[in-house]
């Protein structure tokens, strides 16, 4: 089995990139197997942040079970137990969600939950020969992920212009424990100083956004056998464009995965994938106010590897 981890930062492309993978030949989809609406990804981070840190070596056991199971297929858990915890786990808010993961007093919903869920498991039926994983809450772990389990790994990029919008538009990256702790991870690694919590939210979003794609363009430069595929540049010309990642990742096109790319080449919105591809590498320019475009710049700049580049 060939596996491939799709990993970029929140609203990056990389659930249209990860569900056209998905479509080739004897592959499987997984998506966000370590994402907010997977049960057993509660309990793996349960006292710690939405986007795990670790370094290669680090133990993480629940962690590593949890990405078993990704590669494995991603299929659910059906033993008795871990559908209860999914019954509990989806019939809580994600206000509760958040509060067991950090570790309040759940309520007895999530106790059962955090108690019961289990990783995701093989599929049945057929075999499958390449699981396609996609995250965007494993850039600051992609490296132990890619040691322990020796998956292709493919880095997405979008313009960080048009990512930004999308996450001051969704209300995405604000204050909370979750911010505190990337602000953490970016003065321990880089020794950048964090934001104050009363700047601005688009200040906040920035930076937050920059400590993980600067954690992805690290672990790039450490190794240079990873692919770096960027959304704008698929946007140009999905069909041809894909037509050679796929040959690149060793992945075999089919009908589905032309079907789905015409599909998707529509108007859509919010966490929608549908889009009209040839309309979004510039969209910024219609939804960010020049004053913003100026700060944003501002805040990447404070990052290593060249993050507001795009600004020359």
């Amino acid at each position: 089995m060939a596996n491939v981890l799709l990993v970029g930062p929140p609203r990056s492309g990389t659930t249209w990139i990860g569900q056209t993978l998905g479509r080739a030949r004897g592959a499987t989809y997984v998506h966000e197997p370590d994402g907010d609406h997977q049960v057993f990804a509660l309990r793996a981070k349960r006292g710690g942040p939405r986007h795990v840190a670790l370094r290669p070596g680090d133990p993480a056991p629940r962690y590593e079970a949890l990405w078993r199971g990704a590669f494995a297929g991603g299929a659910p858990n059906r033993a008795p137990l871990a559908r209860v915890a999914k019954y509990c786990f989806e019939t809580s808010s994600a206000e509760e969600h958040a509060a067991a993961r950090w570790g309040a007093a759940p309520t007895w919903r999530m106790r059962l939950a955090t108690a019961w869920a289990a990783p995701l498991v093989a599929p049945g039926g057929a075999p499958v020969d390449h699981v396609v994983a996609k995250s965007v809450q494993a850039s600051l772990a992609v490296e132990w992920i890619a040691t322990r389990f020796a998956p292709t790994v493919v880095v997405v990029e979008r313009h960080p212009l048009n990512a930004l919008a999308s996450w001051l538009d969704l209300g995405m990256g604000g204050n909370g424990p979750d911010a505190l702790a990337l602000w953490d991870f970016a003065q321990r690694t880089w020794g950048v100083t964090p934001p104050d919590p009363d700047d601005p939210k688009v200040v906040r979003r920035a930076f937050n956004y920059g400590v993980l794609a600067a954690a992805l363009r690290g672990a790039c430069r450490d190794h240079p056998d990873w692919h770096v595929v960027r959304h704008d540049d698929l946007c140009v010309d999905p069909t041809a464009r894909f037509r050679a990642l796929f040959d690149t990742l060793g992945l075999v096109w089919t009908d589905a995965v032309e079907q789905f790319l015409q599909g998707s080449d529509r108007d859509g919105s919010g966490y929608r994938t549908q889009r009209q591809t040839a309309t979004l590498p510039d969209q910024w320019r219609s939804r960010l106010a020049a004053d913003d475009v100026e700060t944003i710049v501002a805040t990447l700049a404070r990052f290593p590897y060249d993050l507001a580049a795009f600004a020359r």
